[in-house]
């Protein structure tokens, strides 16, 4: 068994995914969501501007803006609700909503 500290990328996911969990802004911005448009955007995050910082005091590489959103297909949009509709219904059944 091998004893030391968890890599600082990974307490970044887990803090970012718990943040996400809880509906709250992350800080690492390596949470992503599928957008109707079927596009998968940066869940929120705290302090934008300052993204690419933290992420480097972690180890973590620089990300890019975000692309626009689009106007969605009406396959993109369909997809996009059923994954929506199971994702909230994890949430409840995990106890996180």
């Amino acid at each position: 068994m091998r004893l030391g500290k968890v890599p600082a990328a990974q307490e970044a996911f887990l803090s970012d995914r718990i943040a996400m969990y809880e509906g709250r802004p992350q800080r690492y911005g390596t949470q992503s969501l599928p957008c109707p448009d079927g596009q998968y955007r940066r869940w929120q995050t705290e302090d934008p501007e300052h993204l690419n910082e933290r992420r480097a005091a972690m180890g973590m590489p620089p990300v890019a803006d975000d692309p626009a959103e689009t106007e969605p297909t009406l396959e993109a949009l369909a997809k996009y609700q059923d994954w929506l509709r199971g994702y909230e219904e994890w949430l409840r059944k995990a106890g996180w909503s």
